[in-house]
């Protein structure tokens, strides 16, 4: 079974493929380190949230899309956020009986 961290890592290379960027070239737009977004690029660890807004951000540039949309897409892969919306999506269901 997939981990979130092999789900994430998935997601960014998919991404940086589509931006057509290498992972140096992202870790010196996004300002991070190229250690950190390796990490992320091979499923080690999932960034925290200040790196996700960072690396999103620079992908949006290169794609030309909203850093939002990006950040929300790269959640909406993991299996954590997957549970919480379900977790919602009851609890409104119970809220509109």
């Amino acid at each position: 079974m997939k981990t979130d961290t092999d789900i994430f890592s998935t997601w960014l290379n998919e991404k940086m493929v589509q931006a057509d960027i290498s992972p140096f070239m992202l870790s010196l737009y996004a300002d991070i380190s190229l250690g950190a977004l390796t990490g992320w690029t091979t499923g080690k660890n999932i960034p925290k949230v200040r790196g996700l807004i960072k690396v999103s951000d620079a992908l949006a540039e290169r794609l030309d899309q909203d850093p939002t949309a990006i950040i929300l897409e790269s959640l909406e892969v993991l299996k954590e956020y997957q549970e919480a919306k379900k977790k919602w999506n009851r609890r409104q269901r119970r809220k509109d009986v």
